[in-house]
């Protein structure tokens, strides 16, 4: 049996961990908050981490719907 070693991160570091600027998971909470399982993310002291396996599953769920939106005929 695999475990998964949880590596949690503030919203911060684990936008800069891919690549997009320091507010990049605040702002994608604040908008679709949908998109995060909450067994992924936690509040300590009004600061938000997420694990690595959050950080995985958002962004499939933002690519998801950036092809679904690309798909769409105007």
């Amino acid at each position: 049996m695999m475990t998964y070693n949880e590596q949690w991160h503030t919203f911060s570091e684990a936008s800069k961990k891919v690549g997009k600027n320091r507010n990049y998971f605040f702002n994608r909470y604040r908008i679709t908050p949908h998109y995060f399982d909450q067994n992924t993310i936690k509040v300590i002291g009004g600061v938000r981490f997420i694990n690595d396996k959050g950080i995985e599953s958002v962004m499939k769920n933002i690519k998801k719907m950036a092809a679904r939106q690309s798909s769409e005929v105007l």
